[in-house]
C-alpha cells in the first residue's frame, strides 16, 4: 500500500520568521541556468554538453523563445514546499514539443530528465530530509544520466545561499524519460498481445455464430426420419432432436437399423460439431451480455441483499484508495493532516472493514450453498476418499473460474506499471514494476500474503489470496460437518479464539496504536495475514449455515428488530469513527484490533438476517435493488482493476494535483464508474466464456432434484 508522505506541520511556517535572515527562495534555489557562463572550460562537464549549456544562457539572455521554453519547462521550486510539495517537475509535454516545433529551426534538440534531490535544510524546516522530484529540459549533448548527475550537483553548488545559511542537498538518482522499457520488447508481452487477439478471435467468432444461430431459430428442426433416399443407403438428414436439457436421442426402428453404420457417423459428427459450436458460442457477446444484465426473479432462499453489500462495499474501497493515490500525486500534501481530522473522512479512510465485509459474505456463501445442497438431517454415507477428491474437486473448480479474469489482470498490471515506470514523471508508488516481472507465481499460487509488502505483487489482490486460504479452510469444515457436526463447530471456535489470540498479541508486542495517519503502519504483521483476518469469514459461515437451517424464515418480534437494528447500526458507527482525535493505549489497541474486524461481520450478519427475514424496510429494498445485480457480478472484476486505473490516470499526468475536497469526491465518482465499466467489460469477455466453459466441459451441477439422503459429493459452485 500507499506510504503517507512526510508531512510538515502548518505550525511550522510561522517559525520562519524567527529564523534572522532566513530565505526559503535562496534556500531551495538549486538551478541557474546563467551557472555555465563562469564555469571553467576544462572541468566535469563534457566540453559539447558545455558549449550547449552556454548557448542557452546566451539565448535566454536574448530572450529567444526556444530558450525560454526550455527554462520554463525545467522545473523549481514553488511556494508550496512548508505545505507538501515535493514536485518541482516544469514540463515535460512543453520541453518535447520545443523538438516538433519547427519554426525554430536554431533550437537544439532536447531531451528530458528526472532528478531526485533530498533536500535538509534546518532542522526546523526538515525534520527528514525531503526527497524532492526535478524535472530538467536540457540538450540532448547533456542526456546521459551520468553527465546530467553532475551538472545537478554543480549548479546545487553554485546556488548554495551566501547569506551563511546551510544547507544539504544531494542527488541520489537520475531518471531518463523515456527510459529503456517497451512493450513490444518484452516477451512476455508479446505472448499476452497474442493470447489477447485470441480471445478476440474467439469473441468475434462466436458471436457471429450465435447471430447466425438466431437466425436460424425460426426454421424448425425436424428430427431425423429415413426415406428412401436413406433405405437406399444415402442418410442425409439431422438425427437429433432438442429439447430444454439438450439433444434427445430419436426412437428407431428396426427398419431404420439397416443404415446404421452411415447414422452413427453422421451422429458423431453432428455431435462433435455441436459441442464445439458450443464451445465457440460461449464466447458470444450477445449471450454473455444478456445473461450478464439479466435481473429476472431469483428461485426462493436466494440471498439477494448480497447485491448490495458487494456494491456499497466496492464503492467503499475505490474511495479509499482514490484518496491515498491522490495524496501520493498532488503538490500540497499536508492538505491531508486538514482532510484526517475531519469527522466525516473516519468514514473513508476506515475502508479497511469493507474487506471484512467482502471475507463475511464469502463464508456466508460458501457455507450457504454448501449446506443447502446436502440433507444434513441424516448422516453422510460417502466414503472418506470420495469426500477427499470432492473436496479437490471443489478448489479445481472455483481456481478455474476466478483464475483467468485475475491473470489478465496481473498482467495487465505488471506491463502497464514497467510501462509507467519508464515513462511517467512521476515515482511509482509502489512495487508493482519491480515484483510483477519476478514474484507473479506467487499471486497464481494465491499465496502473496505470505511475503514481505515490498515482495508482493498486485499488492490490493492480498484479499484474494487470503479469501482462498479461507476457502480452502471453510469447505474442509464443512466436509467435516457433514460427518461430525461437534467436531466441525469446535475447530471453527478454536480457530476465532485462535485469531483473536494471535492478533492481539502481534499488536501489542509491537505497541501498535491504530490511527487514521498511518492506516498501514504494521501491513505486514497485521494487516493482510490470513490469521488475523479469518474472524469475519467464520462469522459468515456461521450465518450461511443458520439461513439454511432456518430457510430465512426467522421469526422475530418488534422489540428484537429495534434493538438489533439499534445495537448493529450504532456498532457500525462507532467501529468506523473509534479513532476519531485519540490513540487507544497498548493493550485498548491490541483488543480493538483483535476484535474489530469480527464485530463488524456479527454487525452485518444482522443486517443480512434481518432483510433475508423480512425485517429489513427500506434498508433491504435498496440492497436487493435489481438494478445492483449487474453491478454485483462486476465487483470481482472490478476490484482486480480499479487500482490499476488510478494509477493509470496519475502516471500519465504531466504535473502533480492540488488537493482540495471537492475534486477528490469527483476524483472518486469519476473512478467507481470507471472501475465497474472496466469490471463489466472484463467480466463479459473473459469471466462469463470462463463459466459456461466450466459448466459445458466440467459438467458440475447435480441435474437431479435435492436428494432426501446425502447427496453424492459432486464440484458445485459455491462462490
Amino acid at each position: 500500500m500507499l506510504a503517507p508522505p512526510v508531512l510538515l506541520s502548518l505550525v511550522v511556517a510561522a517559525s520562519l520568521t524567527t529564523l534572522a535572515g532566513a530565505d526559503l527562495g535562496a534556500l531551495l534555489h538549486v538551478w541557474d541556468p546563467a551557472a555555465p557562463l563562469a564555469w571553467p572550460d576544462v572541468g566535469p562537464v563534457a566540453p559539447d554538453c558545455l558549449r550547449q549549456m552556454r548557448r542557452l544562457a546566451l539565448a535566454l539572455n536574448a530572450a529567444q523563445p526556444w530558450a525560454e521554453k526550455m527554462y520554463d519547462s525545467t522545473g523549481r521550486s514553488n511556494s508550496r514546499f512548508m505545505f507538501g510539495s515535493e514536485y518541482w517537475l516544469g514540463s515535460r509535454l512543453e520541453c518535447e514539443l520545443i523538438n516538433r516545433d519547427k519554426t525554430e529551426t536554431s533550437a537544439p534538440r532536447t531531451v528530458f530528465r528526472i532528478a531526485t534531490l533530498l533536500v535538509n535544510l534546518t532542522q526546523e524546516l526538515t525534520p527528514r530530509p525531503r526527497k524532492v522530484s526535478l524535472g530538467l529540459c536540457l540538450p540532448a549533448e547533456c542526456g546521459a544520466l551520468s553527465q546530467v548527475k553532475q551538472l545537478t550537483q554543480l549548479m546545487i553548488s553554485h546556488t548554495a545561499p551566501r547569506q551563511g545559511l546551510t544547507r544539504d542537498i544531494q542527488v541520489p538518482r537520475v531518471r531518463s524519460l523515456p527510459g529503456d522499457y517497451t512493450l513490444f520488447g518484452d516477451p512476455g508481452f508479446i505472448i499476452f498481445f497474442v493470447l489477447c487477439l485470441a480471445i478476440l478471435t474467439l469473441t468475434v467468432i462466436g458471436t457471429a455464430i450465435d447471430l447466425y444461430q438466431v437466425s436460424r431459430s425460426k426454421t424448425r428442426v425436424e428430427p431425423f426420419r429415413p426415406d428412401e433416399k436413406c433405405k437406399k443407403g444415402e442418410c442425409n438428414a439431422n438425427t437429433l432432436g432438442y429439447t430444454a436439457q439438450g439433444p434427445a436421442p430419436i426412437e428407431i426402428s428396426a427398419e431404420e437399423l439397416k443404415c446404421n453404420s452411415k447414422k452413427k457417423s453422421l451422429l458423431k459428427n453432428f455431435i462433435t460439431q455441436s459441442r464445439a459450436l458450443e464451445v465457440l458460442t460461449a464466447f458470444s457477446l450477445k449471450q454473455n451480455v444478456r445473461r450478464f444484465f439479466s435481473v429476472k426473479e431469483k428461485s426462493e432462499g436466494s440471498l439477494t441483499t448480497v447485491h448490495g453489500f458487494r456494491v456499497f462495499s466496492l464503492t467503499w474501497v475505490i474511495a479509499c484508495h482514490t484518496c491515498l493515490y491522490t495524496f501520493r500525486f498532488s503538490d500540497n500534501q499536508a492538505f491531508r493532516t486538514l482532510v484526517e481530522k475531519d469527522f466525516l473522512f473516519q468514514s473513508i479512510s476506515n475502508g479497511n472493514f469493507s474487506v471484512d465485509t467482502f471475507f463475511f459474505i464469502s463464508g456466508t456463501l460458501i457455507a450457504y450453498v454448501f449446506l443447502r445442497s446436502r440433507d444434513t438431517k441424516k448422516p453422510c454415507t460417502e466414503s472418506v476418499g470420495r469426500s477427499v477428491y470432492t473436496y479437490v474437486c471443489y478448489f479445481v473448480y472455483r481456481f478455474i473460474r476466478l483464475t483467468p479474469p485475475y491473470v489478465v489482470a496481473l498482467a495487465l498490471i505488471s506491463f502497464s506499471t514497467q510501462w509507467q515506470a519508464s515513462n511517467s514523471v512521476f515515482d511509482p508508488p509502489t512495487w508493482d514494476h519491480l515484483t510483477c516481472p519476478k514474484v507473479w507465481w506467487r499471486n497464481f499460487l494465491y499465496i502473496n500474503t505470505l511475503f514481505p509488502v515490498q515482495q508482493m505483487c498486485m499488492i490490493w489482490s492480498w484479499y484474494l489470496a487470503a479469501d482462498t486460504q479461507f476457502y480452502v479452510v471453510g469447505t474442509a469444515l464443512l466436509f467435516i460437518y457433514l460427518r461430525r457436526p461437534r467436531v466441525a463447530v469446535s475447530l471453527a471456535g478454536v480457530l476465532l479464539l485462535a485469531s483473536w489470540a494471535v492478533t492481539g498479541t502481534i499488536s501489542y508486542s509491537l505497541k501498535h496504536q491504530p490511527s487514521i495517519e498511518q492506516p498501514f503502519e504494521v501491513f505486514d504483521d497485521l494487516y493482510d495475514k490470513p490469521w488475523t483476518r479469518f474472524g469475519p469469514y467464520l462469522v459468515g459461515m456461521g450465518v450461511g449455515w443458520f439461513l439454511s437451517e432456518t430457510n430465512g424464515a426467522v421469526k422475530m418480534s418488534r422489540t428484537v428488530v429495534c434493538v438489533g437494528w439499534t445495537l448493529a447500526l450504532s456498532t457500525n458507527f462507532g467501529l468506523v469513527h473509534a479513532l476519531y482525535g485519540r490513540l487507544l493505549g497498548t493493550a485498548a489497541s491490541a483488543a480493538y484490533v483483535a476484535l474489530s474486524h469480527t464485530l463488524w461481520a456479527a454487525t452485518v450478519a444482522w443486517i443480512l438476517v434481518a432483510c433475508t427475514a423480512g425485517h429489513g424496510g427500506w434498508v433491504a429494498r435498496i440492497l436487493s435493488a435489481k438494478m445492483l445485480v449487474p453491478f454485483s457480478r462486476a465487483t470481482y472484476c472490478a476490484y482486480l482493476v480499479h487500482a490499476g486505473i488510478i494509477q493509470w490516470v496519475y502516471f500519465n499526468m504531466d504535473a502533480p494535483l492540488i488537493m482540495n475536497r471537492d475534486l477528490v469526491i469527483q476524483l472518486i465518482f469519476g473512478f467507481v464508474l470507471t472501475s465497474f465499466f472496466a469490471g463489466i467489460v472484463l467480466s463479459i469477455v473473459v469471466e462469463a466464456p470462463v463459466t459456461r466453459l466450466l459448466s459445458l466441459l466440467l459438467p458440475i451441477r447435480e441435474k437431479t432434484p435435492k436428494p432426501t439422503n446425502a447427496m453424492p459429493c459432486t464440484c458445485t459452485e459455491t462462490h
